[in-house]
C-alpha cells in the first residue's frame, strides 16, 4: 500500500500538478504507517518520513498544471483532499475508541481482584475512607465486616491451590450475591474479604450476616471435599470520629474472637 501510494502520488502530481491534490495521500499514508502496528516503530518512522519528504519535494517541484485538465482540477482537488482526509478521521476515531475501551479495562483491572472479580484491597480501602469521611460530615451510619475462610490452609494442603482458588471463587460469589446492591464487596487478601454496608445500623444488618454465615455450608460444595465450607465474620458499626485504621483494627479483633471461639460464627460489638 505504501509503495502504491508513493508511485501514484508522484506520477499524478508530476502530470497534473499540486492543484490536483494527489500529494495529500502521502500524509494519510504516513499516519497509517505510524498508527497500524504492522511494522516496528523504527521502520514505520523511516517509511513515514519518506512519504512526508516526498510530499515536500512534490509540492516544491510540481507547480505546473496540465492545461487540458485545468477545469477539472478543483474537482480533483476536492475529491483528493476528502479521500486523503478519511484515513485521518478513521484512524483518529479508532484510536479514540481503542483508548476509551483500554482505559475502562485498565480501570477495572486496577479495581478488581483477578481471581474473584470482587473489588481489590486498594479499592476497598478507598471506599472505607470515603464512607468514614462521609460519616464525619453527615453522621450517616455504616458497618463493615471482615470475613475469613475457616481452615483454608487445610484445603490447600490436601487438595492443592487450584481447588483452593475454586473455593475462594465460590465463596466470593455466594457472599457478593447475598449482599445488598449498595454494599461493597472486596477481597482483602488471601482468604479474607472486607464488606462495607452503607446507611445501616448494626442491629439491622447483623441478623442478615448471621443467616449468610449459617447457610454457607449448604450453598457451597467442592468435589473430593466432604467437610463443611464456612467462614468466620467480624462485624462492627463505625463509631463517630473513628478513623479507617482504627475501624479495621476493631473489626479484625472481632474476627479474631470469632476464630478463637471455634469459627463459623459472627462476632460483633453489638
Amino acid at each position: 500500500m505504501s509503495v502504491e501510494v508513493l508511485i501514484h502520488a508522484i506520477l499524478a502530481t508530476r502530470l497534473l500538478g499540486v492543484d490536483a491534490g494527489f500529494q495529500y495521500y502521502l500524509w494519510s499514508m504516513a499516519l497509517l504507517l505510524m498508527a497500524i502496528p504492522c511494522l516496528s516503530i523504527t521502520w514505520s518512522t523511516i517509511i513515514a518520513f519518506v512519504h512526508i519528504t516526498t510530499f515536500t519535494i512534490l509540492t516544491v517541484l510540481s507547480q505546473d498544471q496540465a492545461d487540458s485538465l485545468t477545469s477539472y482540477l478543483p474537482l480533483l482537488f476536492i475529491a483528493n483532499v476528502i479521500g486523503a482526509s478519511l484515513p485521518f478521521i478513521a484512524t483518529a476515531a479508532i484510536s479514540r475508541s481503542t483508548y476509551a475501551s483500554q482505559y475502562i479495562l485498565m480501570a477495572e483491572l486496577a479495581e478488581k481482584d483477578e481471581l474473584t472479580q470482587l473489588f481489590n484491597r486498594r479499592f476497598g480501602l478507598e471506599a472505607l475512607n470515603y464512607y468514614v469521611n462521609q460519616k464525619a460530615e453527615n453522621k450517616v451510619p455504616f458497618c463493615i465486616s471482615l470475613v475469613d475462610v475457616d481452615y483454608f490452609k487445610r484445603v490447600n494442603d490436601l487438595l492443592g491451590h487450584s481447588k483452593g482458588d475454586e473455593i475462594l471463587v465460590k465463596i466470593s460469589n455466594y457472599l457478593s450475591k447475598s449482599m445488598r446492591e449498595t454494599d461493597i464487596s472486596s477481597r482483602w487478601g488471601g482468604e479474607e474479604f472486607l464488606f462495607i454496608f452503607p446507611n445501616v445500623e448494626l442491629a439491622q444488618i447483623q441478623q442478615r450476616i448471621e443467616t449468610i454465615c449459617k447457610e454457607m455450608p449448604n450453598k457451597i460444595s467442592v468435589e473430593n471435599w466432604e467437610q463443611a465450607i464456612s467462614c468466620s465474620f467480624g462485624l462492627i458499626q463505625i463509631e463517630d470520629n473513628e478513623t479507617a485504621e482504627d475501624a479495621l483494627k476493631r473489626v479484625d479483633e472481632s474476627l479474631y474472637k470469632a476464630k478463637e471461639n471455634g469459627r463459623y460464627q459472627v462476632v460483633s460489638d453489638h
